[in-house]
């Protein structure tokens, strides 16, 4: 899974535990730029998402956001799954949350 730019300036990457088929995928985006701007922009970017993590019953799931603490069925599972390569658990929570109730 991942992409990364020719210019390797963008990447993300999954990489797959070795030993134990069991363990949860090591995920993580990273990103270079020139532009101290931009830098700063995505750094704010992310340090905001990071925010939005939260702990419904014991379980780490990404919330909507912008002011509004809870998770959407019609949205949460594709939210989590596009945070999946910051933080993989919560991506799987965001889906099975509404799987389980």
């Amino acid at each position: 899974m991942g992409f990364l730019r020719k210019n390797g300036k963008i990447g993300m990457k999954a990489v797959l535990p070795k030993g134990d088929a069991g363990a949860m995928v090591e995920t993580y985006v990273s990103f270079r730029c020139d532009n101290p701007a931009v830098s700063r922009l995505y750094e704010e970017a992310e340090r905001k998402a990071r925010l939005n993590l939260r702990s419904f019953g014991g379980e780490t799931v990404l919330v909507e956001g912008g002011g509004y603490n809870k998770i959407w069925l019609e949205t949460q599972p594709m939210g989590g799954e596009m945070y999946a390569l910051r933080n993989l658990e919560a991506a799987r929570n965001n889906t099975l949350l509404f799987m389980k109730h």
